[in-house]
């Protein structure tokens, strides 16, 4: 038996509202709604040798940049084809080619133009001739020299003066001139007679030797993605050759074996497939020996497994199987083991999208992204029925705080809470997550919280909080996640992409890092909570990502997915029947009346105001009134079942207590084409007879951005609104939203509100604009908005602030359409019955994580 440690929102002080009237959490099953390629292939190029591959090579603009004299002189030599006859007194003469192959044997007298001297014909007698050379066939011989000169081989200690792939490059550079020439030469009678024969042969053949020694060379080089490029490059022109899928292979087989060395098997397996799949389907001994190996590691791997179940260790267990799996899946027996181990041992496996990669508070960019924050991160107070208040505050980390005097709460932090770096946790870091949460920088920066709210330290354990002015729910504002101090220093910027890729926290779960295609957690052993006394009841989590929805359904079926979320309500048409599992629908409300938060996120169009043409009322208008948004959600979001999904005629959550019901979509749509027009042609007139084409930008990182923004350009195009769509990765995004001068002049932008409070100000502050805040859409010098705002501050009355909003709603939407609303996506997600979450967020899902059961079997 535990006790709950809880802050029950009582009317405390005046400052408390009705919206936080805390209650014991249901201890329930979320409640079932009404029937109704590997790695290799997207690996990134690494930098290596420039191969130079399909140009045309001018050895004459080569020799100018050569880095050594040798090799200078190599191409200036054979820049321009010249035979050179040499004489008994050392005279030499550089002679345009000769139409009869040179016979040292023969008598007959040689008859030439020499290069640089003008046309005229000299002769000389075979006794006046020491050596004559063919420009062809003694490029042959100074190529097979140079290659023989030791240019390549350390000298005194250092390194050598040129790598051994540079010279086979140069080497087959001047080849290739020559056998250039040569063929030319005779298609044009400037060589003749059966004296030539065999020569283009010699030359293709070294041409050939040259280029399998290159990729030889590179491979030795450890240049591996040079030496396969290469290879394909070659292969192209002799398809089908042993000798090339030989040296290629030796690429791949040079990697398996640094992989295995180091311990990386499933590599090495990845990386024989690829070759396998992409040029070689034969196994030869060089595949076999891989091959051999891998089969020996898996069989090691599973006697290790057997080792720890014996000793009862049953998540290492099924951790080395799967690396057995990923070392060499077609194991005889090995899937069946896997799976019986799975069963009696189970660790919760959540299918996923993509897998997280941005796992910090600050940097988060995707659902799975903000799933990771919920497992590594506390928050200083939590909604106990996030993201609404109905049922109150929890303050987990310890004792309930305690109330010293108006206003004045006195917080103390338990001593053996650490960060997942083994550093102590301290009132340190709660002034410092508090400073993000005031930052402009932060991307939940919030004045309110910064203008209402003060911390004081009262020693390295203990803090106090003051309230210095009442608000709607004061306690919602102390619901910001705690992050390290010692790592997110007072003098950075909170969006540490560094600290996001390596998270520390002190949540339940800790990052233990990406395999394959399985991000993985595992319990904090040093999380000790009053309502987790022995920390959390799953030991190890894995975000598995899968690649389509029928994968999904499939390990759903057998049990080796427990929780699958991140698909579409298309999707969910298809996940409909499976035994054992339950489809829920996190954001639908679970009651009629009063309306509480359920879904706290929108998606609008925000106008950039920097942009003149954005600036103006009827435009604006024009495109609110010129979407059809029912028609986008019925072709982009909507499956089978129409009931999903809202278009949105304001600003806020549909059936909030801020959503003014007079502008219900139902009772009004936002859909109205005549007035549009209408809009239009005001809008043109104002614009001084036509409109500009306008950017709408959108995250590339949506899977439906793309989608959405074709389906908005297509629509207003029917207005003559023109509409150029642009797609951006959402890093680069978030950039330039935090920039004074972003380029677009509509973004396509999905909002969360994280509490009930549904506090837009911050992206309304005209103190905030660019870089000095959240206020990215430039929105300024509108007294009658910032009125209203300022009004809501300083009344904590719930029937007023509700009239009040209700006015602002009609405002922004109505009157100004300062934001274009469009609609609330609901998210669903796929239970296994053998999973027992205490409650579901619905966005981030894991919600009470530590609190959730999973039982074994399937």
């Amino acid at each position: 038996m535990h006790t709950r440690h809880t802050i029950v929102l009582l009317a405390v002080l005046g400052l408390w509202s009705p919206l936080a009237l805390g209650q014991e959490e249901e201890e329930a099953r979320p409640r079932k709604p009404a029937a109704a390629k590997s790695e290799l292939d997207n690996r990134p190029r690494a930098a290596g040798e420039d191969l130079r591959l399909g140009q045309i090579i001018s050895l004459a603009e080569e020799a100018k940049k050569a880095e050594h004299p040798a090799l200078k002189k190599l191409l200036e030599d054979y820049a321009s084809p010249a035979d050179v006859i040499t004489t008994p007194s050392g005279k030499i003469y550089r002679v345009q080619p000769l139409k009869t192959r040179f016979d040292p044997n023969s008598d007959n007298s040689i008859t030439f133009v020499e290069i640089n001297a003008g046309t005229t014909r000299q002769t000389l007698t075979r006794e006046q001739i020491k050596s004559l050379t063919h420009y062809e066939i003694q490029a042959l011989a100074d190529v097979r020299k140079l290659l023989n000169s030791g240019l390549d081989q350390p000298s005194g200690g250092g390194a050598p003066a040129v790598s051994r792939f540079r010279l086979l490059q140069v080497a087959e550079w001047v080849l290739n001139e020559a056998l250039r020439f040569h063929t030319s030469a005779k298609d044009r009678n400037v060589r003749e007679g059966k004296a030539w024969d065999g020569v283009d042969a010699e030359l293709k053949a070294d041409v050939f030797k040259l280029r399998l020694a290159q990729i030889r060379a590179l491979t030795a080089a450890r240049d591996y993605d040079g030496a396969e490029r290469l290879g394909a490059h070659i292969l192209n022109h002799h398809k089908g050759s042993r000798e090339v899928l030989d040296a290629i292979e030796k690429v791949f087989t040079a990697q398996a074996d640094e992989e295995i060395a180091r311990g990386a098997h499933p590599q090495a397996r990845e990386r024989i497939e690829y070759l396998m799949r992409n040029y070689n389907s034969e196994v030869t001994p060089g595949v076999d020996r891989i091959q051999r190996i891998l089969q020996a590691r898996a069989r090691e791997l599973v006697a290790q497994s057997d080792e720890a179940k014996s000793a009862n260790r049953g998540n290492q267990a099924l951790v080395l199987l799967e690396e057995a799996q990923r070392t060499w899946p077609k194991l005889d027996g090995l899937a069946e083991k896997r799976r019986q181990i799975a069963r009696e041992t189970p660790t919760l496996r959540i299918g996923v999208r993509t897998l997280p990669s941005q796992m910090s508070p600050t940097t988060a960019e995707t659902d799975a992204d903000r799933l990771a924050v919920r497992l590594l991160f506390d928050r200083l107070l939590e909604l106990r029925g996030s993201p609404s208040a109905r049922d109150g505050y929890a303050y987990k980390l310890g004792a309930e705080p305690e109330q010293k005097k108006d206003g004045v709460w006195e917080f103390t932090l338990p001593r053996d809470i650490q960060w997942s770096d083994g550093k102590p946790f301290t009132v340190k870091d709660v002034l410092r997550s508090f400073e993000i949460v005031k930052d402009s920088r932060s991307p939940y920066y919030d004045p309110i919280a910064r203008d209402i709210i003060e911390i004081r330290p009262l020693d390295d354990y203990r803090f106090a909080v003051t309230f210095k002015q009442g608000h709607l729910d004061p306690l919602a504002l102390l619901t910001f996640e705690l992050l390290p101090a010692h790592l997110l220093l007072a003098d950075r910027t909170p969006r540490n992409l560094a600290f996001g890729r390596a998270p520390v926290g002190t949540g339940p779960y800790l990052f233990q890092g990406i395999e394959g295609k399985e991000a993985i957690f595992t319990a904090n052993p040093n999380y000790r909570r009053p309502h987790a006394p022995n920390g959390p009841n799953i030991k190890e989590i894995r975000l598995v990502q899968y690649a389509d929805i029928q994968e999904a359904r499939q390990a759903l079926s057998n049990g080796t997915l427990h929780l699958l979320v991140d698909f579409t309500t298309k999707e969910r048409d298809q996940l409909t029947g499976i035994s054992q599992v339950d489809l829920l629908d996190p954001t639908q409300p679970k009651d009629a009346a009063p309306p509480y938060l359920n879904n706290g996120r929108v998606y609008w169009l925000v106008p950039n105001y920097r942009q003149q043409a954005m600036r103006n009322l009827d435009l604006r208008l024009a495109i609110s009134a010129g979407i059809d948004r029912e028609k986008i959600l019925n072709e982009v979001f909507r499956g089978k079942d129409k009931r999903y999904h809202q278009v949105l005629n304001g600003p806020f959550p549909l059936n909030s207590w801020a959503y003014n019901p007079a502008y219900n979509p139902d009772r009004e749509s936002p859909f109205k084409p005549d007035a549009a027009r209408n809009h239009v042609t005001r809008a043109r007139q104002a614009l001084g007879g036509t409109l500009p084409p306008l950017t709408l930008k959108y995250s590339a990182n949506d899977p439906n951005g793309a989608a959405v923004a074709q389906q908005i350009a297509t629509a207003l195009k029917s207005i003559d609104i023109t509409i150029k769509a642009e797609a951006t990765p959402y890093q680069q995004l978030v950039a330039e939203l935090a920039g004074d001068r972003p380029s677009f002049d509509l973004l396509y932008w999905s909002h969360d509100f994280d509490n009930e409070t549904l506090n837009l100000w911050p992206l309304f502050d005209p103190q905030g604009i660019g870089s000095r805040g959240r206020n990215f859409m430039g929105f300024e010098k509108d007294s009658q908005v910032e009125g209203r705002f300022l009004e809501l501050q300083q009344h904590r009355d719930f029937n007023f602030i509700r009239e009040k909003t209700h006015m602002l709603h009609d405002l922004l939407t109505m009157q100004k359409m300062v934001l274009i609303p469009l609609w609330q996506v609901d998210r669903h997600v796929a239970v296994h019955r053998n999973l027992k979450p205490t409650r579901l967020h619905p966005v981030a899902v894991v919600d009470d994580i530590e609190r959730w059961q999973l039982l074994a079997g399937n």
